[in-house]
């Protein structure tokens, strides 16, 4: 098991509360499906509780894409991004073309932000966007200018969490249709992308959100913090009211052994400690609810940009209130490669096919299109998923990964499994020794500047901050 113990995260929340839209912003945001009202009732300090997220990273199984305490599988997934955040993790997939001259990105910014120079290292600077648009006159550059800045303070931070990519101006040329697009589902898959490669003193993508799950579903947790022996707020989006809640307990004062009490938690988990659907009571839901909670139990792939990962609900069917999961209905996985390979020059990555053939990216769109035929068959009693569930046969899936500026391609044998149901419940537990073990560096990790993949966040309810433990 690697060691973690995170000093920092490059998920700046505190940048939004020094930078609310104007009205005439807020109201057009607000006709597109992004709920930037949440921003105002966000605390002015948010931090993250690092030792916790150091106990989760090393019991992340990487593979499986879900977390493994004392053999017992949890999974953060859609439900949980949607619930916790509000995004939408249904719609349009997030994905485009990305270019790698310089040139051709100060045009884009000149196109679509009416201004250049924006660019450090081949990225937007935060601070250059805050600074320069924070009182343009432009409706439409300066909502364009403050999206950005969402996604590289929250949604997506690099591993910087300086800057955001061009790239994403791509899904905000048409500023009234950005509510069209699954951003939870890029969200989670940069997220699960970034807990296979994190350093052992820092995590990037949006973890805070990751907290408040555990915390949901392991009340336990809870009981090690000073001033929270108590039930957690219950009103949706969970992030908003959890970043007041929490903000008196997630000082950066932290014992240095709480690290060792989460884990002992973790590792002494029974299936009763377990709040396995702690959502049911959840308040002030929007009226597109179901729309999105359809999506909550396929078996998919999650992309954002060159980021390809599996969406595994059916390794945790207790999470969906279904005690006897059925796997006849589901299509077979697709095959997703790893290995480092370089490419050049202007890519699209809806589209791309590797020369050999080996990778077919419009396959991975084609997945996501058609996740609502891969759905868990609904097991009776589960009244808050009654829209369709998934039926799944799962197996261990890689990842893609890229460097944007470098654009690394993965291209080698896929690891598939052979596809077996997963385990009866009288089956020998799998524990933690037993889980495959997070991915070594491979020069996706700490080595040299990487350009990450930024996902959008539609109903934005919540930021997190540097902070050590």
């Amino acid at each position: 098991m690697k060691n973690y113990n995170l000093r920092s995260t490059d998920e700046h929340l505190n940048n939004l509360t020094s930078w609310l839209p104007n009205q005439t912003v807020s109201e057009r945001l607000a006709n597109t499906g992004f709920n930037i009202k949440y921003f105002e009732k966000l605390p002015s300090v948010i931090n993250h509780c690092l030792p916790l997220l150091s106990a989760l990273l090393e019991r992340y199984d990487s593979r499986e894409r879900c977390f493994i305490f004392n053999g017992i599988k949890c999974g953060f997934f859609l439900e949980d991004v949607y619930y916790c955040t509000g995004l939408p993790v249904d719609g349009v997939e997030v994905t485009g073309v990305v270019k790698s001259n310089n040139d051709e990105k100060e045009e884009i910014c000149r196109m679509y932000l009416g201004v250049s120079g924006l660019l450090t290292k081949g990225k937007i600077s935060l601070k250059n966007l805050r600074d320069r648009f924070i009182n343009a006159e432009d409706t439409d550059y300066y909502t364009r200018a403050y999206l950005l800045y969402v996604i590289g303070s929250f949604i997506v931070p690099d591993k910087t969490g300086r800057s955001v990519d061009v790239m994403f101006l791509e899904q905000l040329k048409d500023i009234d249709k950005t509510g069209t697009f699954a951003w939870g589902a890029a969200l989670l898959a940069h997220l699960h992308v970034e807990l296979e490669t994190a350093s052992e003193s820092s995590l990037a993508g949006h973890s805070y959100s990751l907290m408040i799950w555990a915390f949901l579903h392991i009340p336990k947790l809870l009981k090690l913090l000073p001033n929270t022996g108590r039930k957690g707020p219950d009103e949706f989006p969970l992030l908003v009211q959890w970043t007041n809640w929490l903000s008196l307990d997630l000082k950066n004062n932290f014992h240095k052994n709480l690290k060792s009490k989460f884990s002992d938690i973790l590792d002494n988990l029974k299936d009763e400690d377990i709040v396995w659907q702690p959502y049911k009571n959840l308040q002030n839901l929007p009226n597109d609810h179901p729309q999105h909670r359809e999506n909550f139990l396929c078996r998919t792939v999650l992309i954002c940009y060159n980021e390809v990962v599996y969406h595994r609900p059916d390794l945790c069917p207790k999470q969906y209130g279904i005690d006897k999961p059925e796997y006849s209905g589901v299509r077979k996985e697709i095959a997703i490669y790893k290995k480092q390979r370089k490419l050049s020059g202007e890519i699209d990555w809806s589209k791309y096919t590797s020369e050999k053939g080996k990778v077919d990216y419009s396959k991975y769109i084609q997945e996501w299109k058609h996740r609502s035929e891969s759905l868990l068959k609904e097991a009776l009693g589960v009244e808050e998923h009654s829209g369709p569930t998934l039926s799944s046969t799962p197996s261990s899936i890689g990842n893609v990964r890229y460097d944007c500026s470098n654009t690394h391609f993965e291209d080698d044998e896929p690891e598939v499994e052979p596809l077996q149901p997963p385990p009866s419940e009288d089956a020998t537990p799998r524990t933690q020794a037993d889980a495959s073990p997070k991915t070594p560096d491979d020069g996706h990790g700490s080595g040299g500047e990487e350009i990450t993949w930024n996902t959008f966040y539609l109903a934005f309810s919540g930021q997190a901050h540097h902070s050590t433990g």
